[in-house]
């Protein structure tokens, strides 16, 4: 998910992606979670689908795609040669979305040295949002 990549996305811009998740969601007829083992390109950390899991706005897509007005399938694709798989409400039954890794606080707030304000404030508006409205 690139909704929390604050080098790229603007601060309206992001707001607007991350308000937007639990619409989008709801719209989709499936979740493709594309998590192939990699390095990331920006500081070579290893990404997979343990990382995906770990990864706070990608456990908030889950959780949309849990709570959908129609449940929203997610299929799990590791390679090209891997069989594909169901994210399972078993998969995503303990996992805590704001207890998930943001790219904001791994850096201190500080992001090609701006102070950002933390997602987890944006992902507690999507909460409210998604669960009283």
């Amino acid at each position: 998910s690139g909704s929390s990549d604050h080098r790229v996305w603007g601060a309206d811009e992001l707001q607007r992606a991350v308000r937007s998740i639990p619409a989008y969601i709801d719209m989709a007829s499936l979740l493709l979670i594309l998590a192939p083992t990699s390095r990331h390109s920006f500081d070579g950390r290893l990404c997979d689908y343990n990382s995906w899991s770990r990864r706070g706005w990608c456990r908030m897509e889950r959780l949309c795609a849990w709570n959908s007005r129609i449940r929203v399938p997610m299929i799990v694709c590791l390679g090209p040669e891997a069989p594909l798989f169901y994210d399972t409400i078993n998969m995503a039954m303990h996992v805590r979305v704001g207890r998930g890794s943001f790219t904001c606080c791994r850096f201190g707030h500080v992001i090609g040295g701006k102070r950002v304000p933390c997602d987890k404030l944006a992902l507690l508006q999507v909460l409210q949002s998604l669960f009283y409205t």
